[in-house]
């Protein structure tokens, strides 16, 4: 979510500002089948600084361009299930309409008095912001799986209100866990920013020495919620040249200091920990470590003002690394480029697994950000939580992840299995059998367009991919890999593509299985 108060000094000008507080509707963007309900969230920051009071909310439900239902909540403060530090967060529940299948329109709607003067949020009473109605879906079906409904999903990048800094901040954890179940997830990642993590939460600006954001955000993972919370960070990282790149970290209990791009003042750049030695104290402490969106390059100004930089390959060379968090958000441009990487990993004699997540912050049902500082929020509506996804074959999702056994989609089932159990793993398997591949799908991705099977050769340097020719598109694929297709490679992998009625695309891939 966006942070629209800062200013480097007080008059200078901003056309984000208001002299109000932030006030952020949001809900899920995908309603599970389980659910009877849909929950709708209100946000609001900054509110104690001004004389401000919240009077009631009213919420449109349209579908095919008619109004459908209509829902008022008055005496909103009943529905406040969290207030820290500066946040309030509000959650109201509709009834989910008999509408399986079908996308919604949710337009909320906040009265309020600023200094005793009526006023209306539509949305978000964030300036350049669309006010656009939220898309739900409806889902008919669970996530689509195997038959014994062997596979996870999870969201393993998203940021909770303990990344909160001068552009941005994120959604408590109670409400990530709840959306994360709505969605129909398994559970979620909270990496909050390091150099977010070690600020005072009273005031983002100054350190704090005993981390009280770490502390906090350990306590909330470590509550109950619908589906599991995993502690995780996103720690800023120096590689060779002394500039940052960000590294995940998945169930680490102490705090690894990062703070070189966080635009805080009195750090010492070189006391910022290594690629090498952070990652040691990640799994010195038992946790598990990712390139954190190794596909993206950061804008000129971040590159110019904060030093931040993107992973290559040499970053690499030597680490206890073993995972790439290969989509960050949608299988695009930065996809392509983390896949290159990636299959140059491989191909050197990494073993380098998959994962995906989305980068909320907060931004469940889209994905809000600062476009040009103090003039533009720019907004990517086909981004959203959940929507990439992390699979894994395992009950642990540590466990999987420092095994390989993942795989990554935003839609379909897919895996290779052996005697109808996923073979995909790090570990060298001989192939006494033949593997199959196996790929499910359901209307809501559609059905299966293209897969190809990428086989791999290290001592030639290359991928050999071939295209699995369809009789017909269905949403069911299983067949066994023939002999002669992978006697002499040295790895092997899968990727589909399917596509559903209304002509949306949807991807998803395997870690590779490695042959002995």
């Amino acid at each position: 979510m966006v942070e629209t108060h800062f200013k480097f000094f007080k008059r200078q000008p901003s056309f984000l500002y208001k002299n109000e507080p932030e006030i952020i509707f949001d809900c899920p963007p995908r309603i599970s089948s389980k659910k009877h309900e849909i929950p709708l969230y209100l946000f609001i920051k900054d509110f104690e600084i001004y004389d401000f009071f919240a009077e009631s909310v009213e919420i449109q439900i349209v579908c095919k361009g008619k109004i459908i239902a209509e829902h008022s909540f008055c005496e909103i403060e009943k529905y406040k299930i969290h207030e820290k530090y500066d946040l309030q967060g509000f959650r109201f529940i509709i009834p989910k309409p008999d509408l399986c299948g079908k996308n919604l329109f949710v337009y909320p709607k906040l009265k309020y008095k600023i200094d005793k003067k009526e006023k209306i949020a539509a949305v978000d009473n964030i300036n350049t912001t669309a006010k656009l109605p939220f898309s739900v879906f409806i889902a008919e079906e669970n996530y689509p799986n195997d038959a014994q409904k062997t596979a996870k999903f999870y969201d393993l990048h998203c940021h909770s209100s303990h990344t909160n800094d001068h552009i941005e901040f994120g959604a408590p954890v109670e409400f990530i866990a709840d959306c994360a179940d709505f969605c129909g997830l398994d559970g979620v990642a909270i990496t909050d920013h390091s150099y977010d993590i070690c600020c005072n939460p009273q005031n983002y600006l100054e350190k704090d020495e005993n981390f009280t954001h770490w502390q906090d955000l350990r306590d909330e993972c470590e509550q109950k919620y619908a589906v599991e919370t995993h502690l995780g960070e996103e720690i800023s990282v120096m590689r060779n040249g002394g500039k940052a790149v960000h590294l995940g970290a998945l169930g680490n209990k102490n705090f690894v200091i990062g703070s070189a791009d966080g635009a805080r003042k009195n750090y010492k750049r070189k006391l910022e920990p290594s690629i090498n030695e952070a990652i040691k104290s990640v799994i010195d402490d038992g946790g598990t470590v990712f390139a954190a969106h190794p596909g993206e390059i950061p804008n000129f100004f971040h590159r110019l003002f904060l030093r931040r930089d993107f992973w290559r390959f040499c970053d690499f060379k030597n680490l206890e690394i073993s995972t790439i968090q290969a989509v960050n958000g949608n299988f695009d441009k930065t996809w392509r480029k983390a896949r290159n990487l990636w299959i140059k990993l491989l191909l050197s004699g990494k073993k380098i697994s998959l994962i995906a997540g989305n980068d909320s912050h907060g931004d469940f049902n889209r994905y809000r950000a600062t476009g040009i500082p103090f003039l533009l929020v720019s907004e990517n509506f086909e981004r959203h939580f959940g929507k990439a996804r992390t699979g894994i074959y395992s009950k642990n999702l540590i466990d999987a992840i420092k095994n390989g056994q993942t795989f990554i989609t935003s839609g379909a089932f897919v895996d290779i299995q052996i005697d109808e159990k996923s073979v995909i793993s790090n570990t060298a398997i001989s192939f006494e059998k033949l593997p199959k591949v196996v790929i499910k799908s359901s209307e809501e991705f559609g059905k299966i367009k293209k897969i190809w099977l990428f086989l791999g050769y290290r001592k030639l340097q290359k991928e050999n991919c071939v295209f699995v020719n369809l009789s017909e598109e269905k949403y069911f694929y299983s067949q066994e890999i023939s002999q002669n297709l992978f006697d002499n490679c040295d790895y092997l992998r899968v990727e589909t593509v399917c596509e559903n009625e209304n002509g949306t695309l949807s991807f998803a891939a395997t870690s590779a299985v490695f042959k002995r």
